[in-house]
């Protein structure tokens, strides 16, 4: 059923697989004006683990439960979606091309911009490996560099300098076929931290310069911006799940259990660490109950944390990024939840730190201005940057076209005057 009161054309879907959960949301996206959410749907994602497909049927399944949950709520179908992709098989590779502009005269065009973009591409990507995205750094017009948008200006020469995001093919493959069997069509592919980001982080903290760290299910995803860019991206294959794991080994008790444990009542603050209070906790399938010490949960919870935070500052050192994000590091996706971790967090990494949560958004706002639906939320505002850009370049297309067409109109006109007077 069809909600004929919006625009269907502005009407964009994204689906988010995750290795824990699967996230489809529908939005209303005019060209102007906040996204406005109208369709929410989350399952659990069974067939996933570390961002990349195990089990391609269960993880259809899954894909086709959200699908259908968001589609009830929004009273539409949905038959193409934008997707996320993560996984420690994704690299980012730098790339850079310089094209002649067609016109100086009339400055850099949507065709010159495609064109420097599509020869920033051809570099020699190995036969296994599927170019997801590519992530522009900075155009440079005649060597004036830091451009962000060259369109309208005059130049002779455009460059680029870009992060060609690449990943595995076959797992690439398994994505597609994962969300075409649940009856839509992959419109674009785009990286998950990079959608995050999207979601929460303000324009001036890219200006000057922010890491971003979502922590996932089974990754945790990077992405260091500068001067409004992305200037790196990395996947580190670390996440909340591996916490669900160490509470359950050290417990003797079921994931399940565990997980259910850690997002209730799981916590990396002092007020945790000297805890007093006793929780109750299953210990098998036979329903029989223990009690057991808070504290003890924090205990098993820290040093995994602690670990993943020292391999965050490793990466933004081996980078070159240390000192260089003065805006520091801002935290989403479900482990940015754990109580105090933001004070750890700023404490070992020696920056300011925040929970990154969706915003700039209306409608069903309340249902996903959670950390937990960044990518979601971001994958939708990524797609309607991309359908505005195409829609740019087809109108400029169209009216290149109707100036071609008047100029040949006029060229023909005065030569069928000169022939007159001439006869």
């Amino acid at each position: 059923m069809v909600d004929y009161t919006f625009n269907r054309q502005d009407i964009i879907a994204s689906i988010d697989v995750g290795t824990t959960k699967i996230v489809t949301i529908v939005a209303n996206v005019p060209t102007s004006g906040f996204v406005e959410i109208i369709g929410v749907g989350r399952y659990p994602s069974h067939g996933m683990r570390k961002g990349v497909i195990i089990d391609l049927e269960t993880t259809i399944q899954s894909i086709r439960e959200s699908k259908n949950i968001a589609e009830r709520m929004a009273g539409i179908t949905i038959d193409k979606a934008f997707v996320g992709v993560t996984g420690q098989h994704v690299q980012s590779i730098p790339s850079s091309a310089v094209v002649a502009v067609s016109d100086p005269h009339k400055g850099i065009s949507a065709e010159d911009k495609k064109r420097v973009i599509e020869v920033a591409k051809k570099i020699d990507i190995p036969a296994n490996r599927y170019l997801i995205d590519v992530l522009v750094r900075e155009f440079i017009v005649d060597s004036q560099t830091g451009i962000k948008e060259p369109l309208g200006m005059s130049g002779l020469r455009l460059e680029v300098n870009a992060l060609l995001v690449t990943g595995a093919v076959n797992l690439i493959e398994n994505i597609y076929r994962a969300v075409e069997a649940a009856d839509a069509r992959v419109s674009y592919l785009f990286l998950e931290p990079v959608a995050s980001g999207e979601a929460v982080l303000t324009n001036d903290e890219k200006e000057s310069g922010v890491v971003l760290l979502d922590i996932g299910g089974g990754t945790t995803d990077i992405a260091v911006y500068q001067e409004g860019c992305v200037a790196h991206t990395n996947i580190i294959p670390v996440g909340g799940d591996h916490f669900d794991s160490d509470i359950s080994y050290g417990l003797n008790i079921p994931i399940k259990e565990a997980e259910r444990i850690k997002c209730t009542i799981g916590g990396v603050g002092r007020e945790h660490l000297t805890s007093q209070n006793i929780i109750e906790v299953t210990k098998g399938g036979n329903g029989e109950r223990q009690q057991i010490p808070v504290k003890i949960i924090s205990e098993i919870i820290l040093p995994r944390m602690e670990e993943l935070l020292q391999l965050v500052y490793k990466e933004i050192s081996r980078a070159g990024f240390t000192g260089k994000v003065p805006a520091g590091l801002v935290m989403t996706g479900g482990g940015s939840m754990l109580k105090g971790v933001v004070d750890l967090a700023t404490n070992m990494l020696s920056m300011p730190v925040r929970i990154g949560r969706p915003y700039n958004i209306t409608g069903l706002r309340e249902d996903v201005q959670n950390p937990i639906f960044a990518t979601g939320v971001g994958l939708i505002k990524l797609a309607r940057q991309k359908i505005d850009e195409e829609r740019f370049g087809q109108r400029e297309s169209i009216q290149t076209g109707q100036w071609v067409n008047l100029w040949d109109r006029f060229v023909k006109s005065i030569s069928a005057i000169a022939r007159f007077y001439t006869q």
